[in-house]
């Protein structure tokens, strides 16, 4: 296996016994791949054809290989096209309960050498329930870290157990409720009748994918969402404030800080939000 880490930047850890292929909201036509929900088509170089093909049912990646050496595709070609299938969300992965241990035990010997897999994605149409499970996915390193501080400071004996337990849950539970409210105004903005939004998930990153918008929706779309995040976060550390809890309402303006900072221009909201306002402006000259 190569162990090139530019080639790996998107590809996740694949072992030859695992199972994968191409979602239903992907098909193949031509030389191009086409992303049926957001109506976009990516093209393809000829020689990964067949693999989509070979992906288009279910395929060990053992098999992928093989056929990879067959059209002359070198391991790092087949790393790159994995990890691009990866970031768009066009590679479901099913393992065994009895490789997971290999696997880490592989992704920690990789990790000596100075690569890193990036997690397999989840993609899913956007409902209250599919954005639910994405916010607990997205969250749940996060929350395993507040957890593991929680657990210091009790041994350390920084505060009794009580409060300790008490403002890990609150802080825990406005994270997950505020970020839920804030993709579900993102997802009730962008829908319409021919636009059906999807729910994005690697790692901690998540995000609400959909068909081009117009610039106004889409700076809306952006807007909205850390807005409502914020307010959810806020309203709950004022109601925190109101029964002398300081504690927590220092963590709810905390996570409503957090949600203002996703529309600085780097960030995923923030770059859409003035992506659409520069498109905004470029259609007024016109």
């Amino acid at each position: 296996m190569s162990l090139d880490e530019r080639r790996m930047r998107h590809c996740p850890l694949m072992l030859e016994s695992d199972v994968i292929w191409l979602p239903k909201d992907f098909a193949i036509s031509g030389v191009a791949l086409q992303d049926i929900p957001l109506g976009v088509t990516h093209r393809m170089r000829p020689s990964a054809v067949a693999l989509l093909f070979a992906l288009h049912d279910k395929t060990t990646y053992r098999t992928l290989l093989r056929l990879a050496r067959v059209q002359k595709i070198s391991d790092s070609q087949l790393h790159e096209l994995v990890g691009f299938l990866n970031m768009i969300g066009a590679l479901e992965r099913q393992r065994m309960s009895a490789d997971s241990l290999r696997a880490v035990g592989v992704r920690m010997h990789h990790m000596l050498l100075g690569v890193w897999y990036t997690p397999i994605a989840w993609r899913r149409p956007a409902t209250p329930l599919t954005t639910a499970l994405g916010v607990l996915r997205a969250i749940s390193i996060v929350v395993g870290a507040v957890c593991a501080v929680a657990a210091v400071a009790a041994f350390a004996g920084l505060a009794p157990i009580a409060q300790i337990a008490g403002i890990s849950l609150f802080c825990i539970t406005l994270f997950a409720g505020s970020l839920f409210v804030h993709e579900m105004v993102h997802v009730r903005v962008a829908r319409r009748r021919y636009i059906r939004p999807r729910i994005l998930q690697i790692g901690l990153r998540l995000g609400v994918i959909h068909r081009k918008l117009t610039p106004r929706r889409e700076a809306l779309s952006s807007i909205c969402g850390p807005f409502a995040g914020s307010m959810v976060s806020a309203a709950a550390g004022i109601i925190a404030l109101s029964v002398h809890a300081p504690l927590y309402g220092l963590a709810g303006a905390l996570i409503a800080l957090m949600h203002c900072l996703s529309l600085t221009p780097w960030y995923g909201d923030g770059a859409s939000f003035y992506k659409a306002l520069r498109e905004r402006k470029s259609l007024c000259n016109k």
